[in-house]
């Protein structure tokens, strides 16, 4: 099993040929200014995977990305492709928020694919599985309910987060051909103007 940190496009200097990704994770104290002034506010940050991009290609249109076809490329290139077990930390999940739902659209089917959904835990005590054995095989949009699945309490970050996706399996064209979009709806009750 391998973790890949995949949530953000990436260092600015680290562009060459697309080469952003790995992301770097933030430390678990690190403030995330969300973009509001001066009271709390509601975001949804949204998550695609869709690296669909023929090598060599520089631009891709209908919001693919080469930043990720290159990462996955490269892993293949190094002789560890993605595989069942791995982990794509895909969401930065802020120090002092919360967490209401988070939605899944497959808008472009891979037959053979699921996944599982959680978040990690290091900010809320403990791992928080929501979404087990989601099927990428027909397109569909689903919202998972957090507050349920954490036993009726609200899940609020103390410290950083990650949202992860766990391949449980996986065809063997890997992603190829696949669209998928993830959104969290995350509040922050506070402006931490001490942080800023």
């Amino acid at each position: 099993m391998a973790e890949h940190n995949i949530f953000w496009g990436g260092q600015r200097t680290r562009n060459l040929d697309w080469g952003m990704l790995p992301s770097t994770e933030p430390a678990p104290t690190d403030y995330i200014q969300p973009d509001h002034r001066s009271a709390s506010c509601q975001f949804s940050p949204t998550f695609t995977l869709d690296p669909n991009r023929p090598r060599g290609a520089t631009y891709i249109s209908d919001g693919m990305s080469p930043a990720q076809a290159r990462f996955f490329e490269a892993l293949g290139d190094g002789g560890t492709p993605l595989a069942v077990g791995d982990v794509l930390n895909i969401m930065i999940l802020p120090i002092h928020t919360r967490l209401n739902t988070v939605t899944v659209q497959v808008y472009k089917p891979v037959a053979g694919l699921t996944f599982d959904l959680a978040v990690r835990g290091n900010g809320i005590g403990g791992a928080l599985p929501f979404a087990l054995g989601v099927s990428a095989a027909t397109e569909m949009t689903e919202m998972y309910d957090l507050y349920s699945a954490h036993g009726g309490a609200p899940v609020f970050f103390k410290e950083n987060d990650m949202l992860q996706m766990t391949i449980t399996a996986l065809p063997a064209d890997g992603l190829k051909g696949l669209g998928l979009h993830v959104a969290g709806e995350i509040y922050e009750p506070l402006m931490d103007r001490n942080q800023m």
